[in-house]
């Protein structure tokens, strides 16, 4: 049974300090990455799916702080999505935490993979534009997956298709179909 307690704390040990030169050397200006996002966004419930699909567009800026683990802010902006006179019919800032499911489970080599899948979970704040009485605010959660494609010489460009599902606490739930 000692043999046994001395060989499990010896390879934690080991592990320990692995992960500790893995992380060395990323400073607050490293990892930093911004995104444009199109798509399109559609009701789940009484509606038709691709019929009832509308425009939208959106912002992000996300911070790699390990590499499967990624921290970021997201605006979207959804259009005629109701009968709101303005440009925009709702708005949405939320704050995302981003796992990298290849670097999670099959190790970080040291460059990126061609492919990455990553989870997406978030919270934010929902903005309806309404004509007349007055605008609506809601709470939205975010769940999703971002199936990432690395590309050019040194996989510094990324391009993304992404499922999301959007929750707010009207009860409203919709789903961003977004490659950005």
């Amino acid at each position: 049974m000692k043999k046994i307690l001395f060989y499990f704390l010896l390879s934690t040990s080991t592990l320990s300090a692995y992960c500790q030169t893995l992380l060395e050397g990323n400073k607050f200006f490293d990892n930093w990455s911004v995104g444009l996002k199109g798509g399109t966004v559609t009701p789940l419930t009484h509606s038709a799916f691709f019929k009832n699909m509308r425009p939208a567009v959106g912002v992000d800026l996300t911070k790699q702080l390990t590499p499967a683990f990624g921290l970021g802010v997201e605006g979207m902006g959804y259009i005629n999505t109701s009968n709101s006179r303005t440009a925009f019919d709702a708005s949405n800032i939320s704050l995302l935490g981003k796992f990298n499911l290849m670097n999670l489970l099959g190790g970080y080599h040291g460059v990126p993979r061609t492919f990455e899948m990553e989870t997406v979970l978030g919270a934010g704040w929902l903005h309806y534009y309404e004509n007349g009485k007055g605008d609506i605010n809601s709470w939205s959660t975010k769940i999703g997956l971002n199936f990432n494609f690395n590309l050019g010489s040194e996989k510094k460009w990324l391009w993304c298709m992404t499922w999301k599902e959007t929750s707010t606490s009207t009860g409203a739930v919709s789903t961003p179909i977004m490659p950005p």
